[in-house]
C-alpha cells in the first residue's frame, strides 16, 4: 500500500511540473508573437543545374530498377543512365566452410546454387574454416 502511496506523489508531482512547463511554453509563445521585429520570409530558391534546363521535362525519368531494353548487353548499357545507388559500395560475405578448395570449385559450388558468379568479385579465406565473398551492397 506504501508503494501505491509513494507511486501517486511521483504523479501529482509529475502532473504539477508538466503543467508549469506547459504555461511557461505558452508565455513564451505569446511573447515571441508580441514581438515586433524584422519580418522573415521564406522564399523557394530558384532551380539550378540540370533541374532549370528547358529541356528537363521534355522526357520521362527512367524508373530505378526499370530496364527499357531486355537483352543483357542492353541493360549494362541502360546502367549508364540510372541514378547511382545510395548504397554504393563493396562488402566481404563470410561464410563457413569445412575446408579451403580452390577458387575455381568455389565458383562451380556456388553456380550450382544458382549464385551468379560475375557479382561475386572476390574469394579469399581471412581464417581457418571461413571464406570471404566480396560483393556489391545492391546484390
Amino acid at each position: 500500500h506504501a508503494t501505491i502511496e509513494r507511486l501517486q506523489r511521483e504523479l501529482n508531482a509529475s502532473q504539477a511540473a508538466l503543467a508549469a512547463t506547459r504555461a511557461e511554453v505558452d508565455a513564451l509563445k505569446s511573447a515571441l508573437a508580441a514581438a515586433t521585429g524584422p519580418t522573415v520570409t521564406a522564399f523557394a530558391p530558384s532551380p539550378a543545374g540540370s533541374a532549370a534546363s528547358k529541356y528537363a521535362d521534355e522526357y520521362p525519368a527512367l524508373e530505378v530498377g526499370v530496364s527499357p531494353v531486355s537483352s543483357p548487353s542492353g541493360s549494362l548499357a541502360a546502367r549508364m543512365f540510372t541514378p547511382v545507388s545510395e548504397s554504393q559500395g563493396f562488402k566481404y560475405v563470410y561464410l563457413p566452410c569445412r575446408a579451403r578448395e580452390k577458387y575455381s570449385d568455389v565458383r562451380k559450388k556456388l553456380k550450382s546454387l544458382k549464385i551468379d558468379t560475375a557479382r561475386i568479385l572476390d574469394v579469399h579465406y581471412p581464417a581457418q574454416k571461413v571464406i570471404a565473398l566480396l560483393v556489391h551492397n545492391d546484390y
